[in-house]
């Protein structure tokens, strides 16, 4: 390969940036970026909302911040109280049931740690936040029950608790990389204008981003286990039901 001045540029070749500074501008009739303004003044794309576009975005600045954190302005992330049930019933699921020592749940916890244990072998943000998680002690087991309690607060749960309009389960993919992200607290970062401290957020593309590679390479496990889980509860249930009724007809 040819080796190219240091100042040799796609636009002008061999030319100093000094000299580049004073080129001529092309006039505004051959056409360019569309205006700035282009949303401005005009009303939030949400329904029922009549707030006014920011200028490059056709939703108000509410909804505007809602969809970089969750992706979806109608969106919201569930909390962590709401999440905890479904984890303490997958984990019982998996030692009462026998569950644990499924091959597919054992394959799952094997690739799940796997994945933060080489970091190295992703792009960045992804590879420091792994980094973060193997360090700090997170198990395959961990992400696992994590992703099920996430899963089971959908399919078991109510699923309106994601809210989003969309056709898609963005805000979903979205819940799923966030907790798993933070299963150990961020770094703190200091406002560039207060100074004040704060917990460092992840932006809602990577959010959604990492969700989906969750979802695509364990989600079929964690779906067939809640079907499984909720079989066994049903089954369990009604044997308790049928001697309650025979206590019932025959005291001992």
């Amino acid at each position: 390969f040819e080796v190219l001045h240091p100042f040799t540029t796609v636009r002008g070749v061999g030319v100093e940036p000094a000299a580049m500074a004073h080129r001529p501008k092309l006039p505004a009739s051959l056409g360019g970026a569309p205006r700035v303004d282009r949303y401005e003044g005009k009303t939030c794309a949400v329904e029922g909302c009549e707030r006014k576009c920011r200028a490059l975005n056709r939703h108000c600045q509410m909804h505007a911040r809602i969809i970089e954190r969750v992706r979806d302005p109608l969106g919201r992330m569930p909390r962590k109280s709401e999440i905890k049930p479904y984890k303490e019933l997958a984990a019982h699921a998996l030692k009462e049931y026998g569950l644990a020592e499924h091959p597919a749940i054992k394959a799952a916890e094997a690739w799940l740690i796997d994945m933060i244990r080489n970091p190295d072998r992703v792009s960045k943000p992804f590879s420091g936040h792994f980094r973060r998680l193997y360090n700090e002690g997170v198990t395959g087991r961990e992400i696992l029950l994590t992703m099920l309690g996430i899963y089971g607060l959908r399919e078991v749960g109510y699923a309106k608790a994601f809210g989003g309009g969309g056709v898609d389960d963005a805000v979903f993919f979205a819940a799923l990389g966030n907790h798993v992200l933070r299963l150990r607290k961020l770094n703190w970062q200091k406002h560039a204008v207060t100074g004040r401290t704060l917990d460092a957020r992840i932006p809602g593309h990577i959010r959604e981003g990492f969700g989906r590679v969750l979802a695509e390479r364990v989600g079929a496990v964690a779906l067939l286990f809640w079907q499984r889980a909720e079989k066994e509860r049903r089954d369990r249930e009604g044997m308790a039901d049928s001697i309650r009724d025979a206590l019932q007809r025959n005291p001992l």
